[in-house]
C-alpha cells in the first residue's frame, strides 16, 4: 500500500474574508473626501460624490482580494 503524502495544516491556503462594509466606510470616509476635494470637487459636491465612490466599494467588495490593502 503506498503512502499518502499529507500537506501540514500550515501549508493550506485559508482565504480571507473581505472586510466589513462599515469597517471600511469609517476608515476611509475622510480619505475619500479629501481626495475628491485634491481632484477638484466642489465643497457642496463632495459628500455626494463619496456617496458614489461607496455604493461602487459596496456592490465590489465580495470581489475585493483581502490580502491587498483597501486604499489603493
Amino acid at each position: 500500500m503506498q503512502a499518502v503524502a499529507q500537506t501540514p495544516l500550515s501549508a493550506i491556503a485559508v482565504p480571507t474574508l473581505p472586510p466589513a462594509f462599515d469597517t471600511v466606510y469609517e476608515a476611509e470616509f475622510s480619505f475619500v473626501c479629501r481626495s475628491l476635494r485634491r481632484l477638484g470637487a466642489s465643497p457642496h459636491d463632495v459628500f455626494d460624490l463619496a456617496q458614489e465612490v461607496f455604493l461602487v466599494v459596496l456592490r465590489r467588495l465580495c470581489d475585493f482580494d483581502a490580502s491587498r490593502p483597501v486604499r489603493p
